[in-house]
């Protein structure tokens, strides 16, 4: 047993193919990073601070104007006050900015959130009819992150383009395992899988040991080495990022999309529940492969059928409405991971039990049955040998 232990280690790592598509994940990981530090000098929190206050400042022009140009005193009230209030929201932003720029930023952020209660919640609560529900909804989001990263004294990230340590390994995880991680894991373990094959001849036939015992050390191998190279391109990211934007801290805050925008997880429990989650997810990954792989018998055309089933699937599950009612049952919902946690998926396909315990048990099913199915093939195969050597 040993010894094909061995014998699949050296022929995975001679073949020099089988490393192109882990240095392609690795170069998307970074190059997620670099294009997010990038972004974030135009459209981070100091860049939406600025551009608050220029907004503001062409308010202020427009309401001068309308003074200017009022006939009345009664006529000139309104485009006054608006005026006075643009004006201390820009002062307000002012010392926000100043406070950001020295990290002091439980201050300015107590600043901004005093800005939103002022101007944002008094527009909801006053004039609720000409505000949409998403920016209603984008409100009350950003006032409940806010109070949750001045109570933990924390640098604000801008969502969906995390920089700092522990919030970009948790878009790492987002970003990259529904599509990336799928892609380069499909196409590993394909080449894994087919090295044995020559001529559709299977060489583990010559091994003297159980066929099961030569699956089961075949797949386990693969599960721990896909899982491990996804855990270093995570760690390398971490580093990365925290190298060159901070670590920031595992505490922090994620706003959940709920009907009030006001549920909060931290980087820490998301991580938590990802990870066992994606561990499953690649664990069904290998074993359709291995299934998918055996069958086909050819490289090419497996490595073909395999990325057109995961990638496409893992892509497009949760956009088909029609199955909407019926996806919390597909183990393919589950590698859009962060988007079941955050139940995003639940709100986008209004199938509300798109869960975490949902996901555990849906993908153990899956992997129960494909390990029948594999049980079966590698029955009728054992059958199929015995009759060649008896003949």
């Amino acid at each position: 047993m040993r010894s094909y232990s061995k014998f699949v280690i050296k022929t995975t790592l001679r073949n020099k193919f089988n490393f192109i598509p882990v240095i392609l994940l690795i170069g998307v990981t970074l190059f997620l990073l670099i294009m997010n530090t990038s972004a974030i000098k135009k459209q981070g929190y100091k860049a939406s601070i600025q551009q608050n206050i220029a907004e503001t400042n062409s308010l202020i022009n427009v309401y001068t104007k309308n003074i200017n140009e009022a006939k009345t005193s009664k006529d000139r009230e309104i485009p006054y006050r608006a005026r006075e209030q643009a004006k201390q929201v820009r002062s307000d932003n002012q010392l926000s900015l100043e406070l950001a720029t020295q990290q002091k930023w439980r201050s300015s952020l107590k600043v901004q959130l005093q800005i939103i209660n002022a101007t944002d919640i008094q527009t909801i609560k006053h004039h609720p009819s000409s505000v949409s529900p998403d920016y209603i909804s984008s409100v009350y989001a950003t006032r409940t992150l806010y109070k949750r990263l001045i109570k933990l004294n924390l640098r604000p990230d801008v969502v969906g383009m995390e920089t700092q340590g522990f919030p970009f390994t948790l878009r790492m995880v987002d970003v990259l395992f529904p599509v990336a991680v799928v892609l380069v894991m499909v196409t590993l373990l394909t080449s894994v899988f087919t090295q044995t094959f020559i001529d559709h001849i299977d060489l583990d036939d010559m091994w003297p040991l159980s066929r099961s015992k030569l699956i089961f050390t075949k797949i386990g191998f693969s599960v721990v080495f896909a899982f491990a190279i996804y855990l270093v391109c995570l760690v390398l990211g971490f580093v990365g990022a925290s190298m060159i934007n901070g670590s920031s801290s595992l505490d922090y805050p994620i706003v959940m999309v709920s009907n009030s925008s006001t549920d909060i997880i931290s980087v820490r429990t998301l991580l938590l529940q990802s990870l066992p989650l994606q561990l499953l997810c690649i664990i069904f990954m290998t074993m359709c492969v291995y299934l998918i792989t055996y069958l086909i018998r050819n490289r090419l055309a497996a490595m073909f059928m395999n990325v057109l089933i995961f990638c496409g699937a893992s892509l497009s599950v949760l956009k088909i409405e029609p199955i909407s009612h019926m996806v919390h049952l597909l183990p393919f919902s589950y590698f859009n991971t962060i988007n079941v946690l955050t139940k995003q998926a639940a709100h986008d396909t209004g199938n509300q039990q798109l869960t975490f315990a949902t996901g555990i048990w849906v993908l153990i099913f899956w992997i129960a049955v494909i390990g029948v199915l594999i049980a079966v093939v590698n029955w009728v195969h054992s059958r199929r040998l015995q009759h060649r050597t008896v003949s």
